[in-house]
């Protein structure tokens, strides 16, 4: 059964640690939650109370991510240009959903994740041949529409045949098969070298990353709605 949200869309004073089933959270305007060196990010501290910290390892800016050089409707945002953070799930089963809120400065033929399966070496979450698509352990799936460079709201809900791909609150069915279990998920990057390891990603995203989430539910349209109009009020998304 697909989960709403606590409190209904646009319910005043409304975040993310409001949402029932919360997993990890991870909004980059928050810059206590952020350790660097020099602006380059080593640790994002989890902001949904869980302590599912993610972290970039080799401290280097080839293999992380910015902060501090950038913003979105006044926010900080981490800065990525195929980097990647990781963050160590023991095993999340299906049903689950992911959010993001972020901004590709590239897009086209060649792959982009927002997200990537680390333990499978997969993509889960990507901008490709010019669509927005999700991976779940059969074949890419594509929402309907081109991708683009403006700000979006993104969010994946993983859940067997029942799954949908929402862009900016506008879903797409998604019937899939694929029932992968994130085991270690890659923020802003996605497949590698087999095995992928810290300073080793591969077609990440060219862009801002402005808030992650991951719900440990399937979110149905009102959950989804609810975190639009959160998005929409704090980052400016559509």
């Amino acid at each position: 059964m697909r989960h709403r949200a606590l409190l209904a869309a646009g319910a005043s004073g409304w975040t993310p640690a409001s949402h029932a089933n919360k997993y990890a959270w991870f909004p980059f305007d928050d810059t206590s939650k952020i350790a660097h060196v020099a602006g380059v990010v080593t640790q994002v501290d989890d902001s949904s109370g869980n302590g599912r910290h993610i972290s970039c390892g080799s401290g280097s800016a080839a293999y992380a991510p910015i902060t501090a050089t950038r913003t979105v409707n006044g926010l900080n945002v981490l800065d990525y240009n195929n980097n990647l953070l990781l963050l160590d799930i023991a095993d999340l089963a299906q049903p689950f959903t992911l959010y993001a809120v972020a901004k590709f400065d590239t897009v086209g033929a060649a792959e982009a994740d927002l997200f990537g399966w680390h333990d499978v070496n997969l993509s889960c979450l990507f901008q490709k041949s010019g669509k927005w698509g999700m991976y779940q352990g059969s074949t890419d799936k594509f929402a309907s529409g081109a991708s683009d460079t403006s700000l979006h709201l993104f969010a994946a809900v993983f859940n067997g045949s029942n799954s949908a791909i929402y862009v900016d609150g506008a879903s797409t069915a998604i019937s899939d098969t694929g029932t992968l279990a994130l085991k270690l998920l890659l923020i802003g990057a996605g497949s590698g070298s087999a095995p992928i390891t810290l300073g080793q990603p591969r077609v990440g995203m060219d862009g801002a990353f402005c808030e992650a989430f991951v719900a440990s539910s399937a979110d149905d349209a009102t959950a989804v709605a609810t975190f639009r109009t959160y998005a929409q009020s704090k980052w400016g998304t559509p």
